[in-house]
């Protein structure tokens, strides 16, 4: 499990709720690059529902898909690494990754998603 972020809101009777989102990796099969993703929601009243979202993905490696857009027409592709700031809270990337820094982060196993940009 991973808590993405915390959030408070407001009901329509004026009261507050605190819930947190929590993103689960249930299933990984690394020969496929298949994988199951669960999103949860734990409450502050001690509650939770539990899968409330499921996906179903396959996970490219970033050569793989930089590859193909490149084949596909595009002259530049960059990838932009997630993380979390100084308060725990999920964050896209706005600084572009080098290829090496990437691959060096999935190989430690100290990455987080992001995103792939192509120009063209």
């Amino acid at each position: 499990h991973e808590l993405i972020s915390d959030h408070e809101i407001t009901l329509s009777d004026g009261e507050t709720a605190e819930f947190s989102y929590v993103y689960e990796q249930v299933k990984v099969d690394p020969g496929t690059r298949e994988m199951d993703i669960a999103v949860s929601f734990d409450f502050s009243d001690g509650s939770s529902l539990q899968h409330a979202f499921a996906y179903q993905w396959r996970v490219w490696s970033y050569r793989d898909v930089r590859a193909l857009l490149l084949s596909a027409g595009f002259r530049s592709v960059q990838i932009f690494k997630d993380f979390s700031d100084d308060d725990g809270h999920y964050r896209h990337g706005r600084t572009p990754v080098a290829l090496e820094e990437w691959e060096a982060l999935v190989r430690d196993e100290k990455y987080h998603s992001a995103y792939v940009v192509a120009f063209k």
